[in-house]
């Protein structure tokens, strides 16, 4: 009988372990496993090194460029530091218990499926340790969203800058690159079955995900590195402080400091003409214009308009023409300029002894009517003040036509000493009434004179103007005359008189010579000659205009300081569009929006037309008009939307002392506040310790 149980017993169990080892169980899987060695782990290596070649920065950002590289990382490099051994062990234990089912049904007799449960049981457990030690994911750049792609390139860029560590790098990659087990999964031969590959996912998940935490931690990690590195004004060297900030954003960006002094020169190196619009903030970057376009600075009174000027009268090698309201320009910088760059002239004209002279019709060409005719019909615009934007009434029109016609007839038939402005008031002073003192005819008086003249002068355009005056009623006569008196009365000042009779200064001397002139003049006295002064900055810009475009002559500049003062000049926005074409820089300085609207139909046109526009000291409405154009940017890490600059930004303590600067096609930049004095204190010699009688600065 005990030999018949024992008979029995035995063939139970290898009916058992037939059956198992038949059906793929854990039995043929053990046999198998003692057959061979268990396969090694991974080494502890990083599959997602940084670049080490010249510029690592760059190969960052091109590698991060490319959608379709892919990131690869294993278990085992995030091992013992990120996971934990335990973590490992306690997790394969799970799915053990999980998946064994060979002693699910055995009975507390059971004792061979008892035994058979456990081996089963084992072999899974140490098969799924090894299987999560030796996983592998990957996934493609394609595959990530914007956030998570740019959380990735800025962890690459300070692990490279040293701003974290190989441990920190990976606990920030680890959980966006599995994704919660979204992405690819390399586990080797271990595990093939469908069921184990799903709880191999679903257990790699609660692996990554216990330790380091969903996608969402790895970027408040990297938002964490990122303060650390920012606060510090040390810790990152200029360039990498600028890489970084235009990672971390898309849309608006600040202008960079490394193209500061490439971005708005035509060529390099930038000619002698080049100007220095102030240092990037944050760094030595200047930031160069080596450009024929022209620029506009707004700021008020005391944010350092001058000084930006003075600073470039004591560095550009190049002709230019100055306003100087406080006269501190010449003084501190005409020495410098008639060393290093050419002649320096001023006019003056509450210091007449040391002011040159300037007569403008000695710039309206006689040579040809046609030439006289439109230079004289250039010098009309300027002698006229507009007092407002908008059109000409009937009597301007009447009056300036009559102007025009005096100037034509003195620079065609007077002689060369006689061509001047006293000339002209003669001409519109003349004595209308006859002997009889009649008004019903001109007949034997000095107008009548000068019309039959004009009849007999064979210049169609004044013969015209003849019959036309003396078919006037006296009144309408009197009016058109007088009208063109008041445009240029001021011209009749005896000082303005004086220094008007001739002329000591070529405007062509400016390109030619690399002449310099300095207007010097007070807020009054520009606002009492404004007539003249823009006759002469006027007349200046049409003499180096003349002939056929050429970008390649040599540059002129204009700086304007207080421009809307002398009211609105069409020539300016002529210049806007012209001027590039043949050398003529203008530079010009407003206190407020509210001044070039005033005289202006289309101010936002004429600030749009400035090739560059400055802006310092904004007011609130200002600042929000020029928040909302310079847009948005997209914050990369958060997702939020920003202005680049909030309109308080802009009044507050924020750019009190940089000076918002908005080029054409460029990003803006913030440009620290220059003056002249700090820098180049070492150029500055006072103009007053030499001679300059006649209004031409001598060094000798």
């Amino acid at each position: 009988m005990e030999l018949l149980v024992f008979a029995c017993g035995l063939g139970a169990l290898f009916f058992v372990a037939f059956m198992v080892t038949q059906s793929g169980g854990i039995g043929g899987g053990a046999a198998r496993s003692r057959a061979r060695s268990a396969p090694p782990l991974p080494a502890a290596r990083s599959t997602t090194p940084l670049p080490s070649g010249a510029d690592p920065l760059a190969e960052i950002e091109a590698f991060h460029a490319n959608e379709l590289n892919a990131i690869t990382m294993t278990v085992a490099e995030l091992t013992p530091d990120l996971l934990k051994g335990v973590s490992f062990h306690r997790l394969a234990r799970s799915i053990a218990d999980k998946h064994a089912h060979l002693d699910r049904r055995a009975n507390d007799e059971d004792y061979i499926l008892k035994a058979a449960g456990a081996v089963e049981r084992d072999y899974l457990h140490a098969t799924a340790e090894m299987a999560l030690k030796g996983a592998a994911f990957q996934r493609t750049l394609r595959d990530m969203t914007e956030a998570e792609r740019a959380t990735l390139r800025l962890t690459d860029l300070l692990a490279k800058v040293g701003q974290i560590d190989r441990r920190e790098r990976l606990a920030i990659l680890a959980p966006i690159v599995w994704n919660e087990g979204k992405g690819l999964l390399v586990t080797g031969s271990l595990l093939k079955s469908a069921d184990l590959l799903a709880e191999l996912r679903r257990t790699l998940t609660t692996l990554i995900e216990g330790h380091l935490g969903p996608s969402g931690a790895a970027t408040e990690r990297l938002q964490q590195a990122l303060r650390g590195a920012l606060a510090s004004p040390n810790r990152l060297t200029e360039r990498e402080r600028t890489v970084l900030s235009r990672l971390l954003h898309r849309g608006a960006q600040w202008m960079a400091p490394e193209v500061a002094s490439t971005a708005l020169c035509y060529a390099q190196p930038p000619r002698p003409s080049v100007l220095r619009l102030g240092r990037i903030e944050g760094s030595d970057a200047e930031l160069l214009y080596d450009r024929n376009e022209s620029l506009i600075t707004i700021g008020p009174p005391g944010q350092g308009k001058s000084q930006s000027v003075m600073r470039n009268l004591l560095t550009m090698d190049g002709g230019a023409v100055v306003i100087d309201i406080k006269g501190e320009l010449f003084r501190d910088t005409a020495v410098w300029r008639a060393r290093n760059v050419g002649p320096v002239y001023r006019f003056a004209p509450s210091d007449p002894d040391n002011s040159i002279h300037f007569n403008p019709l000695d710039t309206v060409r006689s040579s040809s009517v046609s030439d006289a005719y439109e230079d004289a019909k250039k010098l009309v615009d300027l002698l006229m003040v507009p007092q407002e934007a908008g059109k000409k009434d009937y009597w301007d029109k009447r009056g300036l036509s009559l102007l025009a016609d005096a100037l034509l007839d003195s620079a065609l038939f007077d002689e060369p000493h006689q061509r001047n402005m006293s000339s002209v008031f003669d001409r519109l002073y003349l004595e209308p009434l006859g002997p009889d003192g009649s008004e019903s005819t001109i007949a034997g008086s000095e107008l009548e004179l000068w019309l039959n003249h004009l009849a007999q002068s064979n210049v169609k355009k004044l013969q015209r103007t003849a019959k036309a005056v003396r078919t006037m009623p006296y009144k309408v006569r009197e009016s058109v005359t007088e009208t063109a008196r008041t445009h240029i009365d001021t011209w009749q000042a005896p000082r303005i008189e004086d220094l008007t009779m001739r002329s000591t200064f070529d405007p062509i001397s400016l390109r030619r010579d690399k002449a310099t002139l300095y207007i010097c003049i007070s807020i009054d006295e520009l606002k009492e000659y404004t007539s003249f002064f823009r006759a002469l900055v006027g007349q200046a810009f049409f003499t180096l205009c003349r002939g056929e475009a050429d970008r390649t002559t040599p540059v002129v500049t204009f700086f304007l300081d207080e421009m809307p003062a002398l009211h609105r000049l069409d020539i300016l926005e002529t210049a806007l569009d012209m001027g590039r074409g043949h050398g003529v820089r203008l530079w010009m300085f407003a206190q407020n929006y509210g001044q070039l609207k005033k005289y202006y139909d289309n101010p936002e046109g004429f600030l749009e037309n400035s090739y560059v526009r400055q802006f310092m000291g904004l007011s609130g409405e200002q600042a929000l008009k020029i928040s909302k154009q310079l847009d948005e940017r997209h914050g990369l890490i958060d997702g939020q939307r920003k202005p680049l600059v909030f309109p308080h930004e802009l009044t507050g303590e924020a750019f009190r002392d940089l000076t918002l600067t908005v080029a054409q096609g460029y990003s803006p930049a913030r440009v620290l506040k220059a003056y002249g004095f700090a820098e180049y204190g070492a150029r500055i010699e006072p103009a007053t310790a030499f001679d300059y009688s006649g209004g031409l600065l001598k060094l000798g």
